[in-house]
């Protein structure tokens, strides 16, 4: 059983308890007032003696109930406690793992882009080598990873394509 529906069942079962009592004290007074008004003490007396005791019965067990109440009360406040903690350290490790996933992204765009900068390197070359105006001018690709390069631009792929020999051009 959960500890909540426990709390709750003994906050209900104390209630029910202090209401039983009530009640019974009632009676008790009203058996009491007919045994003195019919000039019977020693039943008003029973009377009294049986209302003391009820009561007396439902304070122990309020007290008994109040005490394993308030150690449920204080077990939940524990739990959710760690649960808030617990709560904490999964965000922290989700955020750990996005920004690894994040890092091994962008490693991955950062070389798929250096294999892009390759083949418009070969293009930039061609293009030279028929003597046309470059069709990279624009170009402009950010990169991601906080160790290199920050972009490729056109000066990154006419320096490689400076570097392509003729054979390299129509080896593709």
């Amino acid at each position: 059983m959960k500890l909540s529906t426990k709390l709750q069942k003994l906050e209900d079962e104390k209630r029910t308890e202090v209401e039983k009592a009530q009640y019974a004290e009632k009676q008790a007074a009203a058996s009491y007032a007919v045994a003195l008004s019919d000039g019977d003490e020693q039943r008003a007396e029973k009377a009294l003696r049986l209302a003391s005791e009820v009561l007396a019965t439902a304070t122990r067990g309020k007290r008994g109930v109040a005490t394993t109440a308030q150690a449920l009360k204080n077990e939940v406040e524990k739990l959710d406690e760690e649960i808030t903690e617990i709560k904490e350290v999964l965000k922290d490790l989700r955020q750990k793992q996005l920004r690894v996933a994040r890092i091994m992204w962008a490693d991955r765009l950062d070389k798929a882009a250096q294999e892009f900068a390759s083949v418009a390197a070969h293009l930039e070359a061609t293009e030279k080598a028929l003597g046309w105006k470059s069709s990279m001018s624009e170009l402009y690709v950010p990169l991601q990873t906080p160790h290199g390069p920050a972009c490729i631009s056109q000066k990154t792929i006419r320096d490689k394509a400076y570097a392509l020999s003729m054979e390299q051009l129509l080896a593709a």
